[in-house]
């Protein structure tokens, strides 16, 4: 009876007929198919019996290798032969995660803190090339029919290195800047990579594209589990997810995949109206013209087939206003706030297919209102008399210099330069009203600070400035002079730098919370939408949501 219901490994064994199973807390056990009966299998002592078995691997000379939270063992003929640790080899610490030979006959061993590689008897772990990954956590590795060798880490991106280990390059898996954190790699009869994730299937074929697969082509659940995939004799693959085990009939797939569809473009709406009928260009590449009067619009979207949009996955960029894609489930649309003008190029594609790609240009152009024109007018006109008093005045220096003029008065009479004839400078007519003293300035501040620390009103999406204003005891017009007369910042800045404090707190405390949508965890910080998080986040924090998560690892 197995004594743990996780169980990590399973490898058939020809040399004696047996299965062994590797289990979560429960040692290892072998299955005989003549008697189905199952056996502990235990040559090492009391400690084996409780440890956690990852993986049981088979040499070339028919040994077979065992790795587990005490480290690395070797048995031949059921007889222990040798074993690994820390302690007594160069075996990097931690559990031993993937023991893996390759064609070269090289035995990787993979633990927690690194790898080591077993080569004519000897186990090194000093012997990489400079830059390679084996000071990652590494939890599988793969070699495909041409002996490229994969390696998988925790969490990052795959490297992919020839056997010779002098070229290695990260695999192009992410979407939406996301990079998924990879379960299993397998080929299929064509060459052609199958890769499973966190968050849906992916095939990488020879061409080296990329197709994403997710509920919309019949994925029961799109985490895919650390479970080995499967190659039967007809091709066809067996892999493992959340919500089952998902068969791909290899031939019906070849025969019938369906070609990806370009999302197409399906509503426009800004200022509560369509700008369907308004839109310029041609049905392949339209032109959606605004101006500064209506700064704000949402696009909807559809790749027009017969599967529900919410099933689909999409991501969706707009072209010198978002650094990176924004990935879309449930809900194919795009919506964007007080866009500045200028040109922009919205593209929307399936997750992780450039091919797909459609795009529409959106041109922001600007409408000077009443009050523009008026200032502009009195600016003309200031700069006209300026003009006019230079002329003057040269006029007059000329002619002192000619004889023609005698000054009344030196340059130091206050008919000329005093106090009398100064003009103070105009103030900002919103403050007119408003005269608050330093010191007022600062206990406002100092009342908020405590309160943004003490009870984060901003993690409320919907919260705003009166609100905030309240809660210290403030009308609305003060709180805005003071951030905008003495702190120099609005309050839109304000108040989401601390939600952007809060989001790389989240992540310092529990590194673990990456494993959650940048979605969710922003939207826990107080922001009501992934561009917006996104935009303000580059703005105080200086790189991208994706960087700075890959600089915790």
């Amino acid at each position: 009876m197995i004594r743990s219901n996780i169980i990590f490994a399973t490898t058939y064994n020809p040399a004696d007929n047996l299965y062994y199973i590797g289990t979560y807390g429960g040692g290892m056990y072998t299955f005989n198919p003549a008697t189905m009966s199952i056996a502990r299998f235990n040559p090492v002592g009391p400690a084996f019996e409780n440890t956690n078995v990852f993986v049981i691997a088979l040499d070339g000379n028919g040994d077979m290798w065992v790795g587990s939270s005490l480290g690395a063992y070797t048995f031949r003929d059921g007889k222990l032969k040798g074993s690994y640790t820390y302690a007594n080899s160069r075996l990097p610490r931690g559990e031993v995660y993937e023991i893996f030979f390759d064609s070269a006959e090289r035995g990787w061993f993979c633990t927690e803190n690194g790898m080591a590689v077993l080569q004519d008897g000897s186990l090194r772990a000093d012997n990489f090339p400079k830059g390679f990954v084996n000071n990652q956590k590494i939890r599988d590795i793969y070699e495909d029919g041409e002996h490229n060798l994969y390696f998988v880490p925790d969490r990052g991106d795959v490297v992919k290195c020839d056997l010779a280990l002098t070229r290695f390059t990260p695999l192009p898996l992410s979407a939406g800047g996301r990079v998924p954190t990879v379960t299993f790699i397998i080929e299929d009869i064509d060459s052609n990579l199958w890769i499973g994730t966190d968050d849906g299937l992916i095939q990488y074929d020879r061409d080296k594209e990329v197709r994403h697969f997710s509920a919309s082509d019949g994925i029961l659940s799109p985490v895919f589990t650390f479970c080995p995939p499967i190659r039967d004799d007809n091709g066809d693959l067996w892999m493992g997810c959340t919500g089952g085990l998902v068969h791909l009939d290899y031939e019906n797939f070849k025969t019938n995949a369906k070609t990806q569809r370009s999302p197409r473009i399906t509503e426009v709406v800004a200022g509560g109206h369509s700008m369907m009928e308004s839109l310029t260009g041609s049905a392949r590449h339209p032109v959606l013209s605004l101006n500064s009067n209506n700064r704000s619009f949402t696009i909807y979207f559809s790749d027009l087939g017969f599967t529900n949009d919410e099933r689909h996955k999409y991501e969706y960029k707009l072209d010198g206003y978002d650094d990176e894609w924004i990935i879309v489930e449930n809900d194919p649309s795009a919506t964007y706030y007080d866009i500045p003008t200028g040109r922009y190029t919205f593209k929307v594609r399936q997750a992780g297919s450039p091919s797909t790609e459609s795009r529409m240009d959106v041109r922001m152009s600007h409408v000077f209102s009443t009050f523009e024109w008026a200032l502009m007018a009195i600016a003309a006109i200031a700069v006209a008399i300026a003009i006019f008093l230079y002329m003057r005045h040269r006029r007059v220096l000329y002619g002192i210099a000619q004889g023609e003029y005698t000054p009344l008065h030196d340059g130091n009479s206050e008919g000329e330069t005093g106090t009398n004839g100064s003009v103070p400078a105009d103030e900002d007519t919103k403050y007119r009203t408003t005269r608050l003293s330093e010191k007022e300035c600062r206990n406002i501040l100092r009342k908020l600070d405590t309160l943004m620390r003490t009870e984060r009103p901003f993690t409320n999406p919907d919260l705003k400035l009166s609100e905030l204003a309240t809660m210290i005891g403030y009308n609305s017009h003060a709180l805005s002079y003071t951030f905008n007369q003495h702190l120099r910042i609005n309050y839109y800045d304000y108040v989401n730098e601390f939600r952007v404090k809060a989001f790389k707190e989240m992540l310092e405390k529990d590194p673990n919370l990456v494993k959650y949508t940048i979605s969710a965890m922003a939207s826990k910080c107080g922001f009501s939408s992934r561009a917006s998080f996104f935009r303000y986040f580059k703005k105080f924090a200086g790189t991208t949501p994706a960087e700075y998560m890959k600089s915790l690892k």
